[in-house]
């Protein structure tokens, strides 16, 4: 979880600024960002756990490696 802690806000805050222009209703606009949140924060945290370096700086397990 703690990853995808660290993830979710910066996430959150970037994908709430590009989806400015397109002046989306609340519920539509919430529920976008949950799911891109979601999707990039499981992408992120994949890509970190697969890069040895970058799974100490996530704070990701190794698998018992």
């Amino acid at each position: 979880m703690f990853p995808l802690y660290l993830f979710h806000q910066t996430l959150i805050i970037v994908f709430a600024w590009h989806l400015l222009p397109f002046k989306l209703a609340p519920m539509p606009e919430g529920l976008l960002l949950v799911a891109m949140t979601t999707v990039f924060g499981f992408l992120l945290y994949e890509i970190g756990r697969r890069v040895p370096y970058l799974r100490t700086l996530i704070g990701a397990r190794d698998g018992g490696k």
